[in-house]
């Protein structure tokens, strides 16, 4: 994960992308899969929405908080991190 959020550091400083003189905008995503997981969520989505997932994929206390935790770093860095079971 400390990989992939280093990325996402350059990945949002990236300005001006284009490929053969044609324009890109960007939209730097995280997406990392679990076999265990059940359904998916990205950082995008409401607290009732993560309370949900949380239940249904039985998360304790320290996941819900460490998923909250990246979820937040997302928001303050414009990205977007999704989890879901590939």
């Amino acid at each position: 994960i400390k990989d992939g959020l280093l990325k996402m550091m350059l990945y949002t400083n990236l300005e001006n992308v284009s490929i053969d003189d044609k324009s890109f905008a960007i939209f730097p995503i995280l997406q990392m899969t679990s076999e265990k997981i059940t359904d998916k969520i990205s950082s995008d989505v409401d607290l009732e929405t993560q309370a949900n997932f949380f239940r249904i994929n039985s998360f304790n206390k320290r996941q819900k908080e460490f998923l909250q935790s990246l979820f937040a770093e997302a928001k303050a860095n414009n990205f977007t991190v999704r989890l879901g079971n590939g």
